[in-house]
Order: structure tokens, then C-alpha cells, then sequence
């Protein structure tokens, strides 16, 4: 993802905490484990999940032990390890952002790639848990999200189910927008969502706690892969583009993006 994703990850939990997570278990809060790799805990990951609404008493952060020493979790190596841990804290589902983090294949060449992510698959369909992980793409992206991904489009052949985030290109406000680019067990014709960050205050015995949280806006037909493609095709002429754009800036002095778009 190009984008502030793991707002999504943090709802995503929030939503399986309470019960709100449409599948298997709708009506049923049940426990996660969240690995942030990125995002301090207290300073990020803790006020996010708050904001979104999360039951923090059924949220878990792991580590594994290796040699009594307690270190990051390290894929697919420690899935047994994984595994228990989620059987320990009756959990049905494992957050990692980003995924890119724990797993010991990252860079190496397509075939050890694809079995380390087959390894893991293979693992969470056998004790049937969701592993929802936040992936990067490449810098320079293309046309389509799972031939995109940082280390190997590989990874995309493995998951079972993608997401893309993307900026919406054509909106004056910050807003993103989430669309399914992959489904091996569901409907893939879904529609796409928009939402933006928004700035939220909450009130605890302990003070008041800043943070930020997702604000849903209206579902739309427009999808990741079609803005990213639009996108590529809109650089491969860059050079033109940007001596236009500086004589139309030069003369109007200032535009909205919106304009700028239309006019050119």
C-alpha cells in the first residue's frame, strides 16, 4: 500500500473484537493477535484501536521464545510457535504489519519466496485462522496491485484475498479508496469504499488521548487496479506534462487539483 493502510488493519480488528466482522463469526467477539512492526504501541497502535472502537482485552501482542529469549516472530519458521499462541489466547485471527517484517524470505528469488508464503498458508487454513497481513509495493508500482508487491508478485499468487488502498486522484479532500483485487473464496464484482482520516479525542481516567480514526463515506464502482493503471499511463509521458502544468500554474497562479485535471 502507498497509503496510511494500517487505519484499515486497526478497523479490521476493531471490528472482529466486537463482534462486527461479517463472516463466521458475526455476533461473536472473538481475539486477535496484532504484530506492529512500524507503530509504537503506546504512542500509535493503543489510541488507533481506541479509536476504532476495539475491545483492547481480547487484542494480544506476541512474541516467541527462542532459546528462553524472547524475540520477533520469524516466518514461516515459527508457525507452530504462531499457531499455539493463537490457540493460547483463543484468537481467530493474526494482524502483522507489516507482513514484510517477519518473514525470513523477503528478497531471494521467486520459487523460496512462494513456498516460505505457501508454508504460512498452509498453516492458518490448518488451524482455521485468518492471517491479514499490509503489504508495500514496489517504488515505481505499475498496473495492477499483485503484480506490484514489494519482493516478489509471487506473493500475490499465494494470498487468497487482496485489498488495494489507493488515494482517490480526483478528490479535492484527502480521502483513500479500498477495493477487493483478489477473492479465491467469495464474489469478486464487490463494490469499492471511500473513506478519509479524521482527527478523534477521547476522554480517559488518565486524560485526554489524541488519535485518528476512519470515516466511512459512500461505496463507489471505481477500483484500485483501474486507478493505479490510469496512473502509469499518466506517467509515461511526464515530461510534456510537467512543462504544460508549470505554463498553466505560471498563468492561473493557483488551482484545485479537480481543475487542474479537467482543464488538462
Amino acid at each position: 500500500f502507498l497509503v496510511p493502510a494500517g487505519h484499515v488493519m486497526q478497523q479490521f480488528a476493531a471490528w472482529i473484537t466486537q463482534g462486527k466482522m461479517r463472516g463466521n463469526f458475526y455476533g461473536q467477539p472473538r481475539n486477535v493477535l496484532y504484530i506492529p512492526n512500524e507503530d509504537s504501541v503506546e504512542k500509535g497502535l493503543l489510541p488507533r484501536l481506541m479509536a476504532a472502537g476495539a475491545d483492547l482485552d481480547r487484542i494480544f501482542k506476541p512474541d516467541i521464545m527462542h532459546i528462553d529469549i524472547e524475540q520477533p516472530i520469524i516466518l514461516p519458521e515459527d508457525c507452530d510457535r504462531l499457531i499455539d499462541t493463537c490457540n493460547t489466547h483463543e484468537a481467530v485471527a493474526v494482524i502483522i504489519d507489516p507482513l514484510s517484517s517477519n518473514m525470513s524470505d523477503k528478497d531471494r528469488n521467486r520459487p523460496e519466496v512462494r513456498q516460505s508464503y505457501e508454508r504460512l498458508r498452509r498453516a492458518a487454513e490448518r488451524a482455521n485462522i485468518a492471517i491479514i497481513g499490509n503489504g508495500h509495493i514496489r517504488k515505481g508500482g505499475g498496473a495492477d496491485l499483485l503484480e506490484a508487491f514489494m519482493g516478489s508478485s509471487e506473493i500475490g499468487n499465494v494470498l487468497r484475498a487482496a485489498l488495494g488502498v489507493v488515494v482517490d486522484p480526483d478528490s479535492d479532500e484527502r480521502q483513500y479508496i479500498l477495493s477487493q483485487c483478489k477473492n479465491n473464496y467469495g464474489p469478486d464484482d464487490l463494490k469499492s469504499y471511500v473513506y478519509r482520516i479524521a482527527r478523534k479525542e477521547m476522554w480517559t481516567e488518565y486524560g485526554t488521548i489524541k488519535s485518528s480514526h476512519l470515516e466511512w463515506q459512500e461505496s463507489t464502482d471505481r477500483q484500485v487496479n483501474d486507478i493505479m493503471s490510469e496512473t502509469l499511463k499518466g506517467e509515461t509521458n511526464t515530461g510534456e506534462c510537467t512543462l504544460w502544468l508549470k505554463d498553466y500554474l505560471t498563468m492561473n497562479g493557483s488551482a484545485t487539483r479537480k481543475d487542474a485535471m479537467s482543464d488538462a
